[in-house]
């Protein structure tokens, strides 16, 4: 699925990024002397193909999702471009994945992280 979502973006020969979401990166509602979007169905369009990922089976990149799904109404050409650099996460990690099923006992073992006021635009928090 990743190599379609690839070919379909044309990024098949992107160079791989190292995390779903630049270090530090602060994702704010587009604003005056930003580019928004003539058309934001391309947008939509990804970011629905990644959350199918991030919900099925890349839970890595479901906070970079969560983030970026904020911004379905009125995005910007950053938006756009953070959304692709997710996309080149993904090239990058093509054999990360979760599998379910298999033999033996299941063993589920999960960790959180959050932040105060986090998020810049609404000063929420995030977990």
């Amino acid at each position: 699925y990743i190599e379609e979502l690839l070919q379909r973006h044309q990024l098949a020969d992107a160079k791989p990024r190292s995390t779903p979401l630049p270090p530090g990166s602060k994702v704010l509602p587009t604003g005056e002397g930003e580019t928004e979007l003539v058309d934001s169905t391309e947008y939509r369009t990804l970011i629905g193909e990644l959350n199918y990922l991030a919900t099925s089976t890349r839970p890595d990149i479901a906070q970079a999702m969560s983030v970026l799904a904020r911004f379905m109404g009125k995005p910007s050409k950053t938006h756009m471009g953070l959304a692709l650099g997710v996309l080149r996460y993904l090239a990058g990690t093509k054999e990360l994945g979760l599998r379910f099923g298999g033999a033996g006992e299941l063993k589920l073992e999960g960790y959180s992280d959050s932040d105060w006021a986090g998020d810049p635009a609404t000063r929420r928090s995030t977990t």
